[in-house]
């Protein structure tokens, strides 16, 4: 009860550090007093901040951020985010974010928040060479969430989005171009969603025991209304063990389905709502988001991650997985490990993906900022007789999971 106690006063976002301390109490000879010290955060924070990634590359983000607006407990932030992949082409993603939240909702232990929030950005689309799109996204999400048991939570989502896909770098034409499945034009989503969490990674940031389990659903349209109509649900795992000297194995899998109904069953699930695989975060020695978009994902990761010395750790690790354009697609053939470069440039698409490969970092405190190197154990032989590329580096900060 005392570490539970302790998580609920973290949990309020006004404390960065609470110790919790059992004395005798003088009074009583059977009670115990709790003495509380805490270290109390800065209620109002302006921020700004320049990164790098494999998905954005160079990127600033600011926002403005107040932890007990009207002295009530209730928080307020407002975000935003620029992103370029591709200098040449100017900003590719600009994104901003109008935050609510009261942890406190209807004076019960529900966390109750209010987002708003609108994205431009520009998509690559790997259907047609050099393809690109612009992808506009306006919407508002409420939701509640409740802790079940100490690491244990749920959430329940509400959310009402403007889609518009727009301004596509070919001469589109629907009725010309049947193969390509992009939707063009604009869309109205309206959608319910849960999420089901386990976290006991210990520690949080460099987990070196525990497990973290998650299970989110969605359904929009249907009752809900609105342009499209499909269900999507993603389930994911991860375990973390001690093992010799002092290194640590973790093990993670993740699937996801999703499939449309209704007037949509002919269109199928929209692009932006469909998996994808490829990455620092999947599979390592591709492009991010290389692989779909497709209506069904599996992907299994395993790393072994070891200090090396002072402050840098490395790692190893196999990487799996694929997103299939259906799940009807998926055939036992598609996991064999190892297959011609002719055969496989046939079956790129539907293949399932093998990478090996080592890491180099340096710890933090918030975890680590990795540099890994993935290479490919299935590269694909074009007509010329040429390999594709062995592989690729990633920079990642934190674990891949």
């Amino acid at each position: 009860k005392m570490v539970d106690s302790q998580q609920n006063v973290l949990d309020t976002g006004l404390f960065k550090d609470v110790v919790i301390e059992p004395k005798a109490s003088e009074a009583d000879s059977v009670a115990v007093d709790l003495i509380v010290k805490v270290k109390e955060r800065k209620m109002r924070e302006l921020s700004f901040r320049v990164g790098y990634g494999t998905l954005d590359e160079a990127r600033l983000s600011g926002g403005w951020l107040h932890r007990n607006l009207w002295n009530s407990g209730r928080t307020a932030e407002i975000r935003g985010t620029l992103g370029s992949r591709d200098f040449n082409k100017g900003l590719t993603r600009v994104r901003g974010d109008l935050a609510f939240t009261d942890r406190g909702l209807f004076g019960r232990r529900l966390v109750g928040a209010i987002g708003i929030y609108g994205q431009e950005a520009l998509v690559e689309y790997k259907e047609v060479e050099n393809g690109e799109y612009t992808l506009d996204r306006l919407g508002i999400n409420l939701s509640v969430k409740k802790n079940i048991l100490r690491i244990t939570k749920l959430t329940l989502a509400y959310t009402h989005e403007i889609v518009d896909v727009r301004d596509p770098s070919w001469d589109f034409d629907e009725d010309e171009d049947e193969d390509i499945r992009l939707q063009v034009g604009q869309d109205i989503n309206r959608s319910l969603g849960f999420i089901l969490s386990r976290d006991a990674r210990r520690p949080f940031f460099d987990p070196r025991g525990g497990s973290n389990s998650r299970v989110a659903a969605q359904r929009t349209g249907g009752i809900f209304g609105g342009d499209n109509n499909f269900n999507k649900i993603a389930l994911t795992w991860a375990r973390y063990f001690k093992w010799y000297w002092g290194s640590v194995v973790a093990l993670s899998t993740r699937t996801g389905y999703a499939y449309a109904f209704g007037a949509s069953r002919d269109k199928g699930v929209p692009e932006y709502e469909k998996f994808y695989a490829g990455g620092s975060a999947t599979i390592r020695g591709y492009d991010d988001g290389e692989f779909g978009p497709g209506d069904f994902l599996l992907l299994a990761n395993v790393e072994m991650r070891f200090h090396l010395f002072w402050r840098v750790a490395g790692v190893t690790f196999i990487d799996m997985g694929n997103a299939w354009q259906s799940i009807d697609d998926v055939e036992g053939s598609d996991f064999k490990v190892f297959v011609s470069g002719e055969d496989y440039a046939l079956r790129r698409d539907t293949d399932v993906k093998y990478t090996i490969g080592l890491g180099i970092g340096t710890q933090t405190p918030v975890g680590p900022i990795m540099i890994d190197y993935g290479y490919r154990l299935k590269r694909a032989v074009d007509e010329e007789g040429k390999k594709e590329s062995p592989g690729r580096f990633h920079f990642l900060v934190g674990h891949a999971f």
